[in-house]
């Protein structure tokens, strides 16, 4: 693996920033049509096919947890960015090398 310098580090990291906003949204949007179809459940219930609806639901939480995955994935990768960042900032020795000269 090739060493990235810290320039390329950070845009890495600011791309990231915005594939997460995306996802954050897409999550966000999927609790909403859970909770808009629960609401349309609660006030149309006898007119609404209860299977159909499951269906739906469960079609809807599995993306979201597929989302929820992608943005664990995403996370991890961003920190460990964050932490290379953090080494390509700071002086190549340890602190103990240093005091030996």
């Amino acid at each position: 693996m090739t060493e990235r310098t810290k320039e390329e580090l950070f845009e890495e990291y600011s791309r990231l920033e915005e594939q997460e906003t995306r996802l954050l949204l897409q999550i966000e949007t999927c609790e909403e049509c859970v909770s808009g179809i629960l609401g349309q459940l609660y006030r149309h219930g006898d007119k609404i096919d209860l299977l159909t609806v499951e269906e739906v639901l469960m079609l809807i939480h599995n993306k979201e947890r597929e989302l929820r995955t992608e943005l664990l994935h995403l996370q991890l990768t961003k920190m460990m960015i964050s932490f290379r960042h953090s080494r390509a900032t700071r002086e190549n020795r340890p602190l103990e090398d240093r005091d030996e000269e």
